[in-house]
């Protein structure tokens, strides 16, 4: 009102509903900002394209001598879904529409989007769209009333959209994870740890109510091992390390090792390593390497890649937890169902568990697959027991292929790897997995 008062023949624009929110101006705001611009030689612009979404009157009947300022603007391309042919209309007093006519390009509208409209504003097709707007008012809040019982942040909006409000890393996930799944939805930022969600409701919701169950309320998360649970720079690595100076003498970089991991295909650290002794030209089976590899990791008591016993010289010893004792707890005492999705063989995978002191969880190991990932047989296994409303956490390529390809909500893990697991279909990357605490706890 401050702007109009002090601004004589403005022009005041009204969204209503509005968009990105969804809200609905009250009738009687809106007469007394048409009354107060009339008074300043103002006119207001009235966008009322999502208006068929609302149980509030259009105000086109107000729009008459008493209101000769006031413009109202509708369009056939939301509740008619015709958006391709860009038509729409205004209506207004008399005069004022004459002025708008005076300034139009001849044949500015051509005679088939003419038809077009002809029939979409015809008795029998309103019909359908008071149906089908009716519809989207019901499915709009069922979904609200969803989320708000999640403790959504949920806008009271009346257009043919909710908007919602959510961290943004969340924020950037959904939207990724919408459109790997053929939904496209809107963010808009706010600052560098909160934004907002704009989802359109469809006709039929049922695929949408089944995602947003998924990245809400998942009923299955699974975790890599290595890099996400456990710190393995000091045994892995070392061991890779040390298995190739044992056998050629070679002293590796670390730069080497991340260039294989980040390029997929090199999740299991012993063909990792020996692809690294076949690009020295050394001529050693994968069963070789991997027995020296494992009397470096477990100790030098160790007997090949079965055993089950570490010794006090093994580097195994200097793995250390990346979780956090909060984190451990939200995961033994949840009610979502983790499982633990890794490359190591079974002995190794049950001594992380054990050490990270994480209780009743599935562990799906190299043991127990056909295929280690990047296959999703990993996920399909655990899927197939609990949902496949699931998500996947992990910091290497072929955990993203293989989230990818059970279409779990792919959680990247590690900034240094960033760009490899975006490239590899990460929805959202992390630093680490107690980032994740952030979004357990918004329910």
């Amino acid at each position: 009102k401050t702007a109009i008062t002090n601004n004589k023949n403005s022009v005041c624009i009204i969204t209503r509903p509005n968009n990105p929110t969804g809200e609905v101006i009250t009738l009687k705001a809106i007469k007394e900002i048409i009354e107060l611009s009339k008074t300043q030689q103002g006119w207001v612009f009235i966008d009322e394209a999502y208006i068929e979404f609302t149980d509030k009157k259009s105000l086109i009947n107000l729009v008459d001598e008493k209101y000769d300022n006031a413009i109202v603007l509708r369009t056939l391309s939301k509740a008619y879904g015709l958006a391709g042919v860009r038509l729409g209309y205004v209506v207004g007093n008399k005069k004022l529409i004459n002025e708008f006519e005076e300034r139009c390009m001849p044949f500015n509208i051509s005679m088939p989007n003419l038809d077009i409209a002809q029939k979409a504003l015809s008795e029998t097709n309103e019909k359908e769209v008071v149906s089908y707007c009716k519809k989207i008012r019901q499915n709009r809040e069922k979904i609200m009333e969803y989320l708000l019982s999640l403790q959504i942040e949920v806008y009271p909006g009346e257009a043919n959209f909710i908007f919602i409000s959510l961290l943004q890393q969340q924020s950037i996930a959904i939207k990724s994870f919408f459109l790997r799944n053929n939904i496209l939805i809107k963010i808009i930022d706010v600052d560098a740890n909160k934004s907002y969600l704009r989802i359109t409701i469809p006709y039929a919701i049922e695929k949408l109510e089944v995602l947003l169950e998924q990245v809400f309320a998942p009923k299955l998360i699974c975790l890599d091992m290595d890099g996400v649970l456990i710190n393995t720079s000091g045994s892995y690595d070392a061991s890779i390390k040390a298995t190739v100076k044992t056998i050629c003498q070679q002293e590796v970089e670390q730069s080497a090792i991340d260039f294989l991991r980040n390029k997929g295909g090199y999740n299991n650290d012993w063909v990792l390593t020996h692809k690294l002794l076949i690009d020295w030209k050394e001529d050693i089976s994968l069963e070789a390497v991997t027995d020296v590899f494992q009397k470096h990791y477990l100790g030098g008591g160790s007997a090949g890649s079965n055993s089950q016993e570490k010794t006090n010289d093994g580097l195994i010893l200097k793995e250390t937890a990346l979780i956090n004792l909060t984190m451990v707890n939200l995961i033994n005492k949840n009610k979502i169902s983790f499982a633990v999705v890794t490359g190591r063989p079974k002995a190794e995978a049950d001594l992380g568990v054990t050490m990270l002191g994480l209780s009743n969880i599935d562990v799906i190991s190299l043991d127990d697959v056909k295929e280690p990932k990047p296959s999703a047989e990993g996920i399909n296994k655990l899927q197939n027991k609990y949902s496949t409303q699931s998500w996947m956490c992990g910091d290497n390529p072929d955990d993203m292929v293989a989230a990818c390809l059970s279409n779990s909500l792919a959680i990247g893990i590690g900034i240094k790897n960033k760009e490899s697991l975006y490239k590899a279909g990460a929805d959202i990357v992390l630093n680490d997995i107690n980032e994740l605490e952030n979004w357990l706890c918004q329910k």
